[in-house]
């Protein structure tokens, strides 16, 4: 998978789908910068091999060009002494380095044109390059965002899911109970009580009733 591939898959909108496919994003975008960063630099090495055909090319061509005005003067030379032999050779000299000079021009323009447009992909991908970078850091804090959110979302979940809450629950029923007990024993604590007054308190009658009547009875009434 290419790189640019791998920056669309982490600029796309669904990042918590993102974070299900990698452990670690912000890791994961951090190489993927480096890898960028890699095959840039593989870009700008064949960028500088373009351009020194480019100029290889030109240089050639230059040679050539040189090289059938060389020996246009010579022609010319030649006729001027009369030495059309020479003239001729140096014609044919002449269009042997026209022919060259032709295709090498061909070349250089072709090469040229492919040079231009390496350096049109490699600014594209520069700028793709600093815009990821610029991206970084929002994709980094967004991943950590979702990774939270997700986590929280899935603690609560558990929580809900859970049966703590009923657990929970049945503790408040048991001590409701338990308080429930515990105010019925003091009721009937409070009955006995009464009760063992309401005794004590006749006995008390009673004696001071028997009391009574054997002090009468001593004074004769």
């Amino acid at each position: 998978m290419g790189f640019w591939k791998r920056l669309k898959d982490i600029t796309k909108a669904n990042l918590n789908d993102f974070l299900n496919r990698i452990e670690e994003p912000e890791k994961m975008i951090d190489q993927y910068i480096r890898d960028m960063e890699e095959e840039i630099q593989k870009l700008r090495s064949l960028v500088a091999e373009a351009i020194a055909q480019e100029k290889a090319y030109k240089k050639k061509f230059e040679l050539n060009q040189n090289d059938v005005n060389k020996w246009q003067t010579k022609a010319e030379q030649a006729i001027l002494a009369n030495r059309d032999d020479l003239a001729k050779k140096a014609l044919e000299k002449k269009n042997e380095a026209l022919e060259q000079a032709k295709y090498y021009e061909e070349k250089y323009k072709a090469q040229q044109e492919k040079v231009d447009a390496f350096k049109r992909k490699l600014a594209d991908y520069e700028e793709k390059l600093e815009t990821a970078k610029r991206k970084r850091e929002d994709l980094k804090a967004r991943a950590k965002a979702a990774r939270t959110e997700k986590k929280l979302n899935e603690a609560m979940a558990g929580i809900g899911q859970s049966s703590i809450m009923d657990d929970f629950n049945r503790m408040e029923e048991k001590i409701l109970k338990m308080e429930a007990e515990a105010e019925a024993s003091n009721e009937m604590v409070e009955m006995e009580k009464s009760l063992e007054d309401e005794f004590k308190e006749l006995e008390e009658k009673n004696s001071i009733d028997d009391e009574l009547t054997a002090l009468k009875k001593k004074l004769g009434k």
